[in-house]
């Protein structure tokens, strides 16, 4: 490489290629604005969305939810609705694969089978000619419920007499980090270095806490959306709202026993997900639509169904026991943070939240002790958004922190 001249650098001297001095001359790409290709396109409203999609024939989709969060299903009776103008299929989970879904927790029905676990899981679908004729006939559908107790928060659902809400997930496929020794544990994750004990015992003062964040919710503009087309040979062709195109063609396979080669995923635009567009949604329910109808079908949720049952951030408990010395150097510290993960696990790409193994914040500690449990609740079942878990355990890590600085007299950002 041929090198022009040197520039000095504080005391050091460099050398440095035309190639690179190229980019400072006036008028190059720095410091002038390189506008986004599709920006264009996204403000003169030209940009299609999924829901903005047509197919010839194309049917309109619409899931019945349940409103009860813990209860048996006991009988469903979709006569009505079968028989309403317009109305090309119903299905209920007698209609669908039994297996269950989940990116690597598989523990969520396409359609609840036996009971449903929060307000809002799908119970029943149907495809009509357009949206009005699908939202009537989901209303004939009359579902008998026996309701059950139900349990909303992660603590009382660890508690020996809480109510069990999955019976049978010592049988779920699941990673390494499942749980069945735990009532109502989805996954727990754990780290530990030093011996806690001895630390603590070594330490001037002990401070300890709890902290608690809510549900979040992503709130893209764009609501979940999708549309899919399966042909006379069984080939599946899919317009999603969602950000991981090859996981769900993986993923879907895998639920339809299908070569990936005969699903073919359609990049379709997506106005906003922020970690909660990864999920199969409602693409499989739509499949079995499609197949029956041999029409494409679309869903497209509303905000109300959205806010109702999408994928939160997950609400979290976070409790904190730190020692430290009288000059504030950390000498132990545990940290135990229990996920309010809602009725199923089938939304985390990894199974866990390994965001709560932050619960120790960046700080150099000798002594340390960390657990994270997400744990099964009759809540609305919750995903990424950003950071899995990270946001909730740094929130109270760096509060306990501003704690304890300000006990000893200490300024935090010394």
């Amino acid at each position: 490489m041929r090198f022009g001249k040197d520039i000095n650098v504080g005391k050091r001297k460099v050398a440095t290629s035309k190639l690179a001095l190229s980019s400072a001359i006036p008028n190059g790409p720095v410091g002038q604005p390189i506008p986004r290709v599709e920006g264009p396109a996204k403000v003169t409203g030209l940009t299609k969305y999924t829901a903005d999609l047509d197919r010839p024939g194309i049917l309109w989709g619409k899931a019945l939810r349940s409103p009860l969060p813990y209860a048996r299903i006991l009988n469903i009776n979709t006569s009505m609705a079968k028989t309403l103008p317009g109305v090309k299929a119903v299905i209920t989970a007698r209609d669908v694969s039994s297996r269950l879904v989940g990116a690597s927790l598989k523990d969520m029905p396409v359609l609840a089978r036996d009971r449903v676990r929060y307000v809002g899981e799908e119970v029943a679908a149907v495809a009509a000619i357009d949206l009005d004729t699908a939202e009537e006939a989901i209303a004939l559908i009359d579902v008998e419920y026996e309701e059950l107790p139900a349990v909303f928060d992660p603590l009382e659902a660890m508690k020996p007499d809480a109510p069990i809400i999955h019976p049978d997930y010592a049988s779920y496929e699941g990673p390494r980090t499942k749980t069945p020794e735990f009532r109502n544990v989805q996954t727990l994750v754990q780290q530990s270095k030093g011996d806690i004990e001895r630390g603590f015992a070594e330490s001037d003062y002990i401070f300890e806490n709890s902290y608690q964040t809510h549900m979040v919710h992503q709130s893209y503009i764009e609501p979940h959306a999708c549309l899919v087309d399966v042909d006379g040979a069984g080939r599946v062709a899919v317009w999603s709202s969602n950000q991981g195109m090859f996981k769900l063609r993986s993923e879907l396979a895998e639920y339809l026993e299908l070569k990936e080669t005969n699903v073919i995923v359609h990049p379709a635009n997506i106005g906003g997900s922020f970690g909660a567009k990864d999920n199969l949604s409602h693409v499989p329910v739509a499949y079995y639509l499609s197949s029956l109808t041999g029409r494409p079908v679309k869903f497209v949720n509303t905000y109300g169904e959205e806010l109702l049952a999408s994928s939160p951030r997950h609400a979290a408990f976070i409790c904190l026991r730190v020692g430290v010395k009288k000059d504030g150097t950390f000498v132990a510290w545990e940290g135990k943070t229990f996920y309010n993960a809602g009725a199923y696990g089938a939304f985390k790409p990894k199974g866990s939240m390994t965001g709560a193994l932050k619960a120790a914040g960046s700080y150099a500690i000798p002594h340390t002790r960390i657990q994270g449990y997400c744990v099964y609740t009759n809540q609305v079942p919750c995903g990424y958004f950003r950071a899995p878990g990270e946001a909730q355990t740094l929130f109270a890590v760096e509060s306990h922190v501003d704690l304890i600085a300000d006990k000893l007299g200490l300024d935090p950002l010394s």
